[in-house]
């Protein structure tokens, strides 16, 4: 049987705690997910997702179906939550770089150590870089967020093996290609004991990926990292809850997302989701706040970092950007789906907003008791009606290439044009001639 990140899988049955005196509940339902989570990667390395049914995980893992369904909505989620856990560990091994594998390079130290721990435990590589795919979009959207974490952080690992800066996004996802190429192969033919012999010559190749004399057309520059994030599955009820409301909204819209339809894409009953909201309007409320709350955690960092008013502005523009190319749910229900929920959501989304503007403006050096009134709620109907275009023309990935230009238009007022377009600018991936030729 497999080994897993949970156990032998052979060992399950033999692990199972009984809820009673001296053993709290929790730890209980804490040891039945652990095999559960075991149970459900050792049966899909070996017979594929696909073919696993929830009947096979609870014979591995001794759980019984009721207690399954307690935890889980169906095998999608249970699977969804198994692949978030190995993909965090996956990015903690590659933070720590492998503090133990000698005197290598950074970028062969990680390299080594990932495929070193993917020989080790086969069994979830497999899932993760294989099965992952056949899943829902629940572990398809885990995986490419875990990607993306790896192209900024192999974008520096390449740049200081060739002795300069980080290489753009595009040579950074290059290399993690072929590296995944080679894995993936390895892999399915059940040859992950020679993968720790590959770091040197998957290295080598990856080092010899100089950047060119000159930008590409088209070839991206190194964005900046992703935020951090709980994965979707792991999140607590209410959260997921609401991440459900707005994935629901983002494809059916807000009249036609029903509750049902929100409580599916949250994998919750309804009866988890009258728990904690009494209806639709309540629930819109509460994503709000969500996404107030996520605009803070992106952008705060971000502007106080930055030194000045227009530079404040545009680092807090261009991390809320990307923070909703992220986050294309959010995105859509903030910037489009809002204002047909009715003018009090959308008025509300309004004030939330002028008060983030508010709060990177103070901390730019500006004072908002000085803001005019009429200006501030001008500016910030011009950001809605710029994102909301570039939202119904090109979705959230476009999203991050608007922030020079909102970066103008919302200080502009304030510094004029010859200031405002510095700050445009500045830091943007853009070439200054397209700028320009939006900004006109």
């Amino acid at each position: 049987m497999s080994r897993t990140p949970w156990g032998d899988a052979a060992e399950l049955r033999e692990r199972r705690l009984t809820p009673g005196r001296g053993t709290p509940r929790e730890e209980v339902e804490r040891n039945q997910r652990e095999r559960l989570f075991a149970a459900m990667v050792a049966t899909v390395a070996e017979r594929g997702y696909e073919a696993t049914r929830v009947a096979d995980v609870l014979a591995l893992a001794g759980v019984s179906r009721k207690a399954f369904y307690r935890h889980f909505a169906d095998k999608e989620q249970c699977f969804d939550e198994a692949v978030s856990a190995m993909l965090d560990a996956t990015m903690e091994i590659m933070e720590r770089l492998s503090q133990d594998a000698g005197g290598l390079p950074g970028g062969e130290k990680g390299l080594a150590a990932l495929l070193s721990a993917a020989a080790a435990q086969p069994a979830a590589a497999r899932v993760c870089v294989i099965e992952a795919f056949a899943a829902g979009p629940g572990a398809r959207a885990k995986l490419e967020w875990t990607v993306t974490q790896l192209e900024w952080l192999a974008a520096g690992l390449l740049g200081e093996a060739q002795g300069a800066g980080p290489v753009s996004r595009d040579l950074a996802r290059a290399m993690l290609g072929g590296i995944s190429a080679v894995s993936y192969r390895m892999l399915h033919e059940r040859r992950e004991g020679e993968l720790p012999e590959l770091a040197g010559p998957l290295w080598r190749w990856a080092s010899s990926l100089e950047p060119p004399p000159k930008r590409l057309p088209g070839e991206r520059t190194r964005a900046a990292r992703p935020a951090v994030r709980i994965p979707f599955a792991a999140r607590v009820p209410t959260e997921r809850v609401l991440r459900g409301f707005a994935a629901a909204v983002a494809k059916h819209g807000y009249a036609d997302a029903t509750l049902s339809t929100i409580a599916s894409h949250g994998k919750v009953s309804l009866s988890t989701f009258y728990e904690h909201f009494d209806g639709k309007g309540d629930a819109l409320a509460a994503a709000l706040a969500l996404v107030e709350t996520e605009l803070l955690t992106a952008t705060l960092p971000a502007a106080r970092a930055a030194e000045g008013l227009g530079a404040t502005v545009a680092a807090g523009f261009r991390a809320a950007m990307d923070l909703f190319a992220s986050e294309p749910d959010l995105a859509k229900l903030w910037i489009v789906e809002v204002v047909g929920a009715g003018p009090a959501a959308a008025m509300e989304r309004d004030r939330l907003d002028a008060d983030l503007f508010a709060t990177v403006t103070a901390l730019g050096g500006g004072d908002p008791a000085e803001l005019d009134e009429i200006a501030v709620e001008a500016t910030m109907g011009a950001v809605h009606a710029l994102m909301y275009e570039r939202m119904r023309s090109g979705g959230a990935v476009e999203l991050p290439g608007l922030a020079p230009l909102l970066t103008y238009v919302a200080v502009v007022p304030f510094l004029g044009a010859e200031a405002a377009w510095t700050a445009a600018v500045s830091g943007a991936e853009e070439s200054e001639s397209a700028i320009r030729s939006e900004v006109r």
